[in-house]
């Protein structure tokens, strides 16, 4: 089996409110709620492509955000089931019968929420009080990566 590696950073961008923190999130058309993540471009740094990808995906301008740094880092597998592809499709769209996806998940804070503008292959987006962000994730490794983040943001 032909395995492709890939890198990429995913952006967990907090606004601390009165009671809760509220985090940005994105709906996704496939993939239900997730943080903004993308690739890493050629000599860019894990914390600059989060960064990047959080202006791309949702419009929010997090160049000037507080970096707490790396929260986690973790291996996704998929094949083309996991995309809705044939194998063929898969295999000439990726280079190979299976991605492995390396992610690292940065914590960010801004100073207030700013208007989420989403791109294509969103469906939807904004802040999202921290209860609800835990309910509509999916994946135990952003979970973990978002209550990581939240410890950090709120100093515990």
């Amino acid at each position: 089996m032909d395995l492709v590696e890939e890198h990429s950073a995913l952006a967990i961008v907090i606004v601390k409110e009165k009671s809760q923190a509220r985090v940005l999130m994105l709906k996704s058309k496939h993939s239900g709620w997730v943080f903004p993540k993308g690739h890493l471009e050629s000599d860019e740094s894990e914390e600059a492509a989060a960064r990047r990808e959080c202006k791309e995906e949702s419009g929010v301008d997090i160049s000037k955000a507080k970096c707490y740094g790396k929260v986690n880092e973790y291996d996704i597998v998929f094949d083309y089931h996991h995309v809705h592809a044939t194998k063929q499709e898969f295999r000439a769209r990726c280079g190979g019968d299976a991605i492995k996806k390396t992610i690292s998940a940065y914590c960010f804070e801004l100073e207030a929420k700013q208007t989420v503008i989403y791109e294509d292959g969103f469906i939807g987006g904004g802040w999202i009080s921290e209860i609800e962000a835990f309910r509509y994730l999916t994946h135990e490794e952003n979970k973990v990566s978002l209550q990581r983040a939240l410890n950090l943001v709120k100093g515990l």
